[in-house]
């Protein structure tokens, strides 16, 4: 008997929302048509969401959310799969931020975010001694695998991220490589959008993240070191997208 897969996809998009509760409502009730199980975090400044699946629910969800105008242009950033649903149930929240680092002067409809760089070119720039590469994920998923030669932070929460970044960068080199990198994009986005505010010239982040980086680099240059932990039941995922963690396999 071939063994049944759930899909999980990921996508974020900073968009201004004026209703987040009609929001949080509408996307409630399109997860429950379509059988779909997850998280979904809503705020003013956009939205962010992984959420597992059958794909033609999956499917079916980005077309129902497209019809809304805040996310006409919305796309799945990853893809994964599972022999088990990685999720107990659907959560659909509203936040302050979809993801937080507790800066209100960093607004990310305005500002300009660091050079995204595919798969490939990530790989050349950290052939670059001079770059400082930064980890910009909490120690707890810093301790399950990064790039060979990253920075970690050692932080607990994603907010405290510009205090570490201010203590132990020298913010007088506005000239210095910066590369940064998280899980699925989101956070690369916003800790750069940060960097560039304080006056960073070259500052670059992983497009996509680790996630991304794993798809498009499963035959070569694939340079990270460990396992990729991940936001649900499957715990961690290894280089091949295969989840460390089989113990809810159906």
């Amino acid at each position: 008997m071939t063994e049944k897969y759930t899909t999980i996809a990921t996508s974020y998009k900073f968009v201004q929302i004026d209703d987040t509760e009609a929001i949080k409502n509408m996307l409630k009730q399109i997860c429950i048509e379509h059988d779909i199980k997850g998280t979904i975090l809503i705020a003013s400044e956009g939205i962010n969401f992984t959420i597992a699946g059958e794909e033609a629910n999956l499917e079916s969800f980005l077309q129902n959310i497209r019809s809304i105008k805040e996310f006409v242009d919305v796309e799945y950033k990853n893809f994964t799969k599972a022999n088990f649903i990685p999720f107990k149930k659907m959560k659909v929240r509203l936040k302050s931020e979809i993801v937080s680092l507790k800066d209100q002067s960093l607004d990310m409809h305005k500002i300009t975010v660091g050079e995204p760089l595919e798969p490939q070119e990530w790989s050349e720039l950290l052939s670059d001694q001079n770059v400082l590469l930064i980890d910009t994920r909490n120690s707890y998923e810093f301790a399950f695998g990064s790039f060979e030669n990253s920075i970690n932070p050692d932080t607990q929460t994603f907010s405290e991220l510009p205090q570490w970044f201010e203590k132990n960068v020298d913010i007088n080199d506005k000239t210095k490589k910066i590369a940064m990198f998280c899980t699925g994009g989101i956070r690369c986005e916003k800790s750069t959008a940060y960097v560039k505010s304080l006056g960073f010239e070259n500052v670059y982040h992983l497009k996509g993240g680790v996630l991304n980086y794993f798809e498009k680099t499963k035959i070569k240059d694939n340079m990270w070191v460990g396992n990729l932990f991940v936001f649900d039941d499957r715990i961690a995922v290894d280089k091949d997208l295969n989840p460390i963690n089989q113990n809810n396999a159906n």
